[in-house]
């Protein structure tokens, strides 16, 4: 709204921290975010993050010193203000070099000039649109969530996953060349039966469905499909 009263300013945030359980579409939402602004979209999967040169650099004085995955991610960019997921970020873990040490930088004022240890002079990340997931925020500093705004992400309900479910089929069939074989809705039993389940689990048993549908030489999805019953030459090497 406040980007809107004038057409050269850029739509900015604070750094959003989505909580919720596995698969409820916490990182679809973030790339869904990057797509409405027209923006870049870059991942950094905390789980994989050992240290705080993950994000901030590592001093050249170290055999395998260099920029960090900022620097060398963001500097290879067309923009310096795309959104950044951080991904799973409270599954961070290091004995002496906090992954998420560099967030308490990179997430107030000084990111306008926040020095790579790397590189060892002052770039401006403060274009950024930061956006993180967990699970649960136990495991994160205080003063790291203050910096955020937080957001609690529930499970969808029954009708929401069945809107999902209807969602992600379309993108499925628009996303790729073979969508066109088959019919463009799902049918109401196929619909009941995926909201039961979350959304990425929703979006991998449809993947599945329209291979076994495919098998069958079927333009729509049954409960057959979804079951995974479907007729074919089976996998192995034994007759």
């Amino acid at each position: 709204a406040l980007a809107n009263l004038s057409p050269t300013t850029s739509p900015k945030f604070a750094p959003l921290l989505l909580v919720g359980a596995p698969g409820i579409g916490k990182t679809e939402f973030a790339r869904a975010s990057a797509r409405i602004l027209g923006v870049e979209f870059h991942v950094l999967q905390f789980a994989h993050a050992t240290g705080s040169f993950s994000l901030g650099g590592l001093d050249l004085q170290y055999g395998n010193g260099g920029p960090g995955w900022l620097a060398r991610t963001v500097g290879l960019s067309t923009s310096a203000d795309p959104i950044v997921l951080l991904d799973e970020i409270e599954k961070a873990r290091s004995e002496n070099h906090d992954p998420c040490s560099a967030l308490f930088s990179l997430w107030d004022d000084s990111a306008a000039a926040f020095v790579d240890d790397g590189l060892k002079f002052p770039l401006d990340f403060s274009a950024i649109r930061w956006i993180a997931t967990c699970n649960n925020t136990s495991g994160l500093h205080p003063a790291l969530v203050s910096r955020c705004t937080v957001i609690e992400a529930p499970a969808p309900t029954h009708t929401q996953a069945a809107e999902i479910a209807k969602r992600i089929y379309a993108s499925l069939l628009a996303s790729a060349p073979w969508g066109r074989h088959f019919e463009p809705g799902l049918r109401p039993d196929v619909v009941e039966l995926l909201a039961k389940q979350l959304p990425r689990d929703i979006k991998k048993q449809l993947t599945a469905a329209l291979g076994h549908a495919a098998l069958r030489g079927q333009r729509h999805l049954s409960a057959t499909d979804l079951a995974g019953r479907a007729r074919g030459r089976r996998m192995g090497f034994l007759p």
